[in-house]
């Protein structure tokens, strides 16, 4: 499979529960740093960026997050929210 991490240049991990709650999501994927690749490149993500659906599926975990985009085919729609932001934000790529 790809290595989805190197290609999205992010380091990801699960949000907890408390965090849940206050943002009002079942779960989500934070990225907790954003190197050079996919998404530093092709969308304005910013880091603190917690990941809640990827192609309209929820992700609740980095697994989750892994799988989803491994079985991607051409590109991906991911929904994010901030802690610090309100509004859900939609960042498209390819793959």
């Amino acid at each position: 499979g790809k290595d989805v991490a190197n290609l999205l240049g992010a380091k990801f991990e699960d949000i907890d529960a408390s965090t849940a709650r206050k943002l009002g999501i079942t779960g989500g994927v934070k990225v907790v740093e954003l190197g050079n690749g996919k998404l530093s490149r092709n969308t304005n993500m910013r880091e603190g960026c917690i990941i809640t659906k990827v192609d309209r599926k929820p992700v609740k975990s980095v697994v989750e997050l892994q799988k989803i985009l491994e079985n991607a085919q051409d590109g991906v729609m991911i929904e994010g929210v901030y802690e610090d932001m309100p509004g859900t934000f939609f960042y498209a790529f390819g793959l």
